[in-house]
């Protein structure tokens, strides 16, 4: 009961999830602290985090670290907390940051300074 209750208290994300990963079937997965990570090539490297569904392009393994999944993670438990409010709040403005975001050698940490992505970090217990 507790379960449906927190994936409908989620629900909008959950959605769109479900529709990913219908898009993104999963190729390997795994589960960390009781979310299922799903893995899919197509992703081309990215992680994407909607309610109950974590997406990554590639195996952590190969080329993602642990930290990674943890932070991946953390957006998991910002769903959690701000549920219906989560795609306002964190998924949208993660989204369009990622996407207008360049990669500057000189500051990797950069991209983390954001307030979602930091907050991310700190539920992952990440220090970067």
């Amino acid at each position: 009961m507790k379960d449906l209750i927190l994936y409908l208290w989620q629900l909008p994300q959950n959605i769109v999830g479900f529709l990913l990963s219908l898009v993104f079937k999963t190729e390997k997965s795994l589960i960390y602290k009781g979310v299922r990570v799903r893995i899919n090539h197509r992703l081309n490297g990215k992680a994407i985090s909607l309610g109950n569904y974590i997406f990554f392009g590639v195996y952590p393994y190969d080329s993602y670290s642990w930290r990674d999944v943890k932070h991946e993670w953390g957006h998991a438990r910002q769903s959690v907390y701000l549920g219906p409010l989560y795609l306002f709040v964190v998924g949208i403005p993660s989204l369009i940051h990622n996407l207008f975001s360049k990669y500057d050698p000189s500051d990797p940490k950069k991209y983390y300074r954001f307030y979602c992505e930091k907050w991310a970090d700190e539920l992952a217990g990440i220090k970067r």
